[in-house]
């Protein structure tokens, strides 16, 4: 299940905000749009190494989704996760943090997805 976040200054944190989301998520004329393309090169590539560098991540819920029906959603959604488990050996990483700023859907505002305090972030 995706994870989403919401910020408006109108929904009170007690609760409102689910009740709104819900019905964004079901309202007449919505559009699921159901990602079952083949996972990338790249997104194969990394969960391999994901994989390797930390054996504890076959045992998530995504990494099993993943080995059941391996789309690019499910790749996503795996890496997404693993990531975040693993954040704190992760951080120093070079390559880590080349995927994480050119990966798909990323932000651009120039030639990557990182952002800082400074207007130009190195890789």
């Amino acid at each position: 299940m995706a994870r989403l976040i919401l910020k408006s200054p109108y929904i009170k944190s007690t609760g409102g905000a689910a009740g709104y989301l819900r019905y964004i998520a079901t309202r007449e004329r919505v559009e699921i749009l159901p990602d079952d393309r083949p996972p990338t090169r790249k997104q194969e590539q990394l969960i391999a190494k994901l994989v390797k560098d930390f054996p504890d991540t076959k045992t998530l819920y995504e990494y099993e989704s993943y080995q059941a029906k391996p789309t690019k959603a499910a790749a996503s959604a795996f890496i997404t996760l693993a990531l975040e488990s693993n954040w704190d050996a992760l951080h120093q990483s070079e390559q880590y943090m080349k995927y994480i700023a050119t990966r798909p859907r990323a932000e651009r505002l120039g030639s990557h997805g990182l952002f800082g305090d400074s207007d130009g972030v190195s890789l």
